[in-house]
């Protein structure tokens, strides 16, 4: 009866993707049995230092394409408006910036091309309250507690470079200490 329902089986498509997939899986387990090779190798963790080095790197990149010269174009605007509604931080944007960013995108779609200077520094400065708002306070708070802690000298771990940045983040703008100074 079973050796009925295998061809049957077979006939339906869906069924049949699955069958091959099953097959294909079988024989790499059994072809493993002789060979002893790993099909997935385990990745080593990184070090701290690779870590904050990640982290600091992930916070401040788009920071500094934004200063190195931020290029207004349709897949940049794009992404960074679906940024902010994935993340749920759209309508904190003032409606001024959410409302440039949109008409540019529509300008942009329909084959325009900025060419303003003002319009471009517009959208940059649109685009830095954006990626501000769309940052975590804590991935934010932790790359500059760990910031903080190598100016100071100090080795801290996550939590304390978390309590670092927030009270550094909670300071008054004029009695802060620089963070990218030494």
């Amino acid at each position: 009866m079973l050796a009925a329902l295998g061809p049957a089986a077979l006939a339906y498509k869906p069924r049949r993707t699955w069958i091959a997939v099953q097959i294909h899986l079988l024989a790499v387990a059994v072809g493993n049995l002789w060979d002893k090779q790993l099909i997935w190798n385990k990745e080593d963790k990184p070090t701290r230092r690779q870590y904050e080095e990640r982290l600091i790197k992930r916070l401040l990149y788009p920071v500094m394409l934004l200063a190195a010269g931020f290029v207004p174009s349709l897949v940049s605007l794009s992404a960074l408006k679906s940024r902010a509604l994935r993340k749920g931080a759209w309508f904190r944007v003032s409606p001024a910036a959410r409302a440039l960013i949109d008409a540019a995108i529509l300008y942009l779609r329909r084959g325009g091309r900025i060419k303003s200077p003002a319009l471009a520094e517009a959208l940059r400065k649109a685009a830095e309250e954006v990626l501000r708002l769309t940052t975590p306070i804590r991935l934010l708070a932790k790359a500059v507690g760990y910031a903080l802690a190598r100016q100071l000298g100090v080795e801290v771990d996550e939590e304390r470079a978390v309590a670092l940045g927030v009270q550094w983040l909670n300071t008054p703008r004029r009695w802060r200490k620089d963070v990218t100074t030494p």
